[in-house]
């Protein structure tokens, strides 16, 4: 029975999912915010068939594996994968890639509504415990609850997934996707990891042999830059140039994209980073965009 530790403050921000606080009313307002933003995406795209979601999504909780100093615990919602559910394809034979999986959360999601579905991250210690709950559907993790007090728990993939149709693999550098995984995929799901790659406009140019043409890409981030990820001079906004011209990252992402997608939606999404113990989170504010590609 493997047993895990969460991760570290200074670890928690590699975790590239969105995350939901747990209270029920915050879920439920977030959730039905989520709904009405996503089924704008699902209406531009009415050439395909889709699937309405319940409006109240389950939290899924999953270690963050990065470090194992303080035991916390991230709690992941399907706020990320819904615009990519509702794309089932037109005879239920879509794939779809979940790029900067971590543990798999958002993977095993999917593949309520894609026949296919890979999961990529960068970090060794994610893939193999998604694995593990791919092989045996559980594992066994501990979170800190205070101080140098802890609690044992359980992430368990839900009974009605088929766990069969999703596979993971390690990629060393996200904004350089190997061809083994190119696809093109009918729909990508890039959540959080724009601000954590070596080359953000790499990892974008690279979409368009990714996603087949008509398919839906979703990237969120909170352009949270930091050089110990990305080196300033590939940033993709968050500084000023020469002339003093502020250059934000919403403005470029979107110049970056539009050449080869359509943007479909866009939104500020709150999200909960991580639980370092009991009684303290870190929280943030994504901006999430639905692409089509051309």
């Amino acid at each position: 029975m493997p047993t895990i530790q969460g991760a570290s403050p200074s670890a928690a921000g590699r975790h590239f999912h969105f995350t939901l606080i747990t209270s029920s009313a915050t879920q439920y307002r977030y959730a039905k915010n989520l709904a009405l933003f996503l089924a704008g995406a699902a209406t531009a795209l009415a050439y395909t068939a889709y699937r309405r979601r319940k409006a109240l999504r389950r939290p899924f909780a999953q270690p963050n594996l990065a470090n194992a100093a303080s035991g916390a615990e991230i709690l992941e919602t399907r706020a990320a994968v819904d615009p990519l559910c509702d794309f089932t394809g037109e005879f239920g034979d879509a794939t779809a890639l979940d790029i900067g999986c971590g543990v798999g959360a958002t993977t095993f999601e999917l593949s309520r509504a894609f026949i296919r579905v890979i999961g990529l991250d960068s970090t060794k210690t994610y893939i193999n415990a998604a694995k593990t709950l791919k092989d045996r559907g559980w594992m066994r993790y501990t979170s800190t609850t205070e101080g140098e007090l802890t609690s044992e728990h359980s992430s368990v993939v839900a009974e009605d997934i088929e766990r069969n149709r999703v596979n993971f693999a390690v990629v060393g550098n996200l904004s350089s996707i190997p061809r083994d995984f190119i696809g093109p995929h009918d729909a990508v799901l890039a959540a959080n990891v724009l601000c954590r790659v070596h080359d953000p406009l790499k990892f974008i140019a690279q979409l368009q042999k990714i996603v087949r043409p008509g398919g839906v890409v979703v990237l969120s981030s909170p352009y949270d830059w930091k050089e110990s990820c990305t080196p300033r001079n590939n940033w993709l906004g968050g500084f000023k140039g020469r002339d003093g011209k502020e250059f934000q990252s919403a403005e470029r992402l979107k110049a970056a994209m539009k050449g080869e997608f359509e943007l479909i939606a866009e939104e500020e999404l709150p999200f909960l980073l991580g639980r370092e113990h009991g009684r303290r989170y870190e929280v943030g504010l994504a901006h999430a965009t639905v692409w089509k590609r051309r």
